[in-house]
């Protein structure tokens, strides 16, 4: 037993090896800038990014992943590596990523604003509305008027504070909380003209908002 438990160790660490050899191949963009002193889990990182912001979400994974593996304790690999999953509809890994990039001690502010909004995406989709309404909250909330600061998401601006308050709007909705799910579009549009005990109407205004936003 002894004998075929170290076979098995060593075809695992065999395979691992040039599994490891294949994915150190991955190409690293020329025109990335390098700040000198970055660690390799930082250049590794932006490589992901950039492949990220091309659409080219496997070979973003790869990368997140070679970065994780230099340095587990880089937060923003795994932001990266939950968006870069969340694109390709690994919704539970996508959010186990984002929990790890959240609830680090030193994770810098924007990386856990772009962390909690990618999250609150991901909670939506796996119909967890509480948990996603506190990471919208977690994204974007402010304790001045209008109790929202502004947001976009630094690798896809098309990604703003409306996208995540029409997630809570939505979620809201879901819960069958009609009266916050009102509040929340009005602060998307005050000038709506909506009644807050008409699911229907409700249901339709964030239908619409989805294609405006």
């Amino acid at each position: 037993m002894k004998q075929k438990n170290l076979t098995i160790a060593l075809v695992f660490l065999v395979t691992s090896f040039f599994a490891c050899e294949e994915t150190n191949k991955i190409f690293l963009p020329e025109n990335i800038t390098v700040t000198p002193g970055e660690t390799k889990a930082v250049i590794l990182t932006k490589a992901g990014w950039q492949e990220f912001e091309k659409g080219n979400f496997s070979n973003a994974v790869d990368s997140f992943r070679l970065a994780i593996a230099e340095d587990y304790f880089y937060n923003d690999a795994y932001n990266g590596l939950g968006w870069a999953l969340s694109r390709m509809d690994s919704l539970p890994i996508a959010q186990k990523n984002f929990t790890i990039a959240i609830i680090s001690s030193n994770t810098p502010l924007e990386i856990y604003k772009d962390a909690s909004a990618g999250r609150a995406f991901v909670n939506l989709a796996l119909d967890e509305y509480n948990d996603a309404i506190a990471d919208v909250n977690n994204a974007i909330t402010s304790r001045q008027y209008p109790y929202y600061s502004e947001y976009t998401f630094r690798h896809d601006i098309n990604i703003t504070e409306l996208d995540l308050l029409l997630v809570k709007a939505e979620c809201y909705f879901l819960l069958e909380d009609y009266y916050n799910c009102y509040n929340t579009l009005l602060i998307i549009d005050d000038t709506l003209v909506v009644d807050q005990n008409n699911p229907e109407q409700l249901a339709e205004i964030i239908e619409n908002l989805k294609t405006l936003i």
